[in-house]
């Protein structure tokens, strides 16, 4: 998963921690096409992060050719 800014969903700031992380372990082979992969990783990620100006704990979960989600954990 590339570096991005993420937010915490129920303040809105981005002060946090990295916790536990997960993913998927399928390999994808890679295929080429005119120079342009047609088969990325498809890889499921999860990381738990908790959020120092507010105490929440938000679910960040995806992959790269999806995109990715961000969840508040309850």
């Amino acid at each position: 998963m590339e570096p991005m800014n993420w937010f915490c969903p129920k303040c809105g700031k981005s002060y946090f921690s990295d916790s536990v992380g997960t993913t998927t372990l399928v390999y994808y082979p890679p295929i080429w096409k005119d120079g342009i992969s047609i088969n990325p990783d498809r890889n499921t990620t999860s990381f738990t992060r908790h959020c120092y100006e507010c105490g929440a704990s938000f679910l960040i979960q995806g992959c790269d050719v999806g995109g990715y989600k961000t969840t508040e954990e309850k």
